[in-house]
C-alpha cells in the first residue's frame, strides 16, 4: 500500500467526523505545531459552545488550553526566538 494513500488518525472521532466545525476551537503553535484549545473557550466567548456541552467536554478533554501571542507563537516558542 502506498504511503499517500495512509491518513494519519487524529485524537478524536468526534472531532474528525462527526463534528468537523469544532475544529475551529483549536488553535496551533506556527513555529513547533503544538495544538491545544483556545482558552477564551472557557471564559465563554463562543456562544454556540455554551448551547453544545458536549463539544466544549469533548475539546477540553482532548486538548490542552494553548494561549498564543500576537504572532501565533505558544509561550516557549515566543520565548526561544
Amino acid at each position: 500500500m502506498s504511503h499517500s494513500k495512509r491518513r494519519q488518525q487524529g485524537k478524536s472521532y468526534y472531532l474528525d467526523t462527526v463534528n468537523v466545525k469544532a475544529k475551529k476551537y483549536l488553535v496551533q503553535c506556527q513555529l513547533c505545531g503544538f495544538q491545544g484549545y483556545d482558552p477564551r473557550l472557557d471564559q465563554g466567548v463562543f456562544t454556540e459552545v455554551e448551547r453544545n456541552a458536549h463539544l466544549k467536554q469533548e475539546v477540553t478533554r482532548m486538548y490542552d488550553p494553548l494561549e498564543l501571542d500576537e504572532s501565533g507563537l505558544c509561550e516557549s516558542c515566543s520565548k526561544t526566538i
